[in-house]
């Protein structure tokens, strides 16, 4: 079961991230205009990074249950 959510969040990461690598192909110009332009995209920016850091604190926390599990089974 801690496999399964660990995969569907790593999954969920993946897709977060490929909004983030979007950025990396983007000029500061392209960048600023795009998210930078209104309150709407600051706030799009925001919500993806946001959302980019909650599912790396639930990816570890995961990753802490399943080492903790076998540790738990070697013991």
């Amino acid at each position: 079961t801690l496999v399964d959510k660990l995969t569907t969040v790593d999954l969920k990461m993946w897709n977060n991230q490929e909004i983030l690598y979007e950025i990396r192909k983007m000029s500061f110009e392209e960048y600023k205009n795009k998210y930078f332009d209104d309150v709407e995209g600051a706030k799009k920016l925001w919500e993806i990074l946001k959302k980019a850091c909650d599912l790396n604190v639930q990816r570890n926390q995961l990753i802490d249950e399943v080492d903790s599990k076998i540790i738990e089974i070697v013991e």
